[in-house]
């Protein structure tokens, strides 16, 4: 496997891009977690097609056992996450943001 650390998420795979066997591999992910789309970890690693069939093959069996979603469940149940609170638009705008972050937001 690579030793390659320094990937950029932000210019990972697009899963529209992912051909051959990256393809197949992305939809074996997406069915077997039963998500809709994959988190930039598994794009980033389709940049080493190789790095990225070894580690399914070794990640995929564990999904067949439940431990996942297990520990999914305890995590929600447990964590003690703070209530977010709502953020209008002029909340936003008295924040006086900039331009580019007020564009960010669509705020004019």
């Amino acid at each position: 496997m690579s030793k390659d650390m320094g990937h950029d998420t932000v210019t990972a795979l697009a899963e529209s891009d992912a051909t051959g066997v990256t393809a197949e591999i992305f939809a074996d992910i997406r069915r077997t977690m039963r998500i809709p789309a994959l988190t930039s970890i598994w794009r980033t690693m389709a940049a080493s097609e190789e790095d990225l069939a070894a580690t399914w093959k070794a990640v995929k069996p564990l999904y067949s056992t439940g431990q996942p979603e297990a520990a999914l469940a305890r995590l929600r149940a447990e964590a003690d996450l703070p209530d977010l609170v709502s953020v209008t638009k002029e909340d936003l705008r008295n924040q006086k943001l900039g331009t580019w972050k007020a564009r960010c937001f669509d705020l004019g």
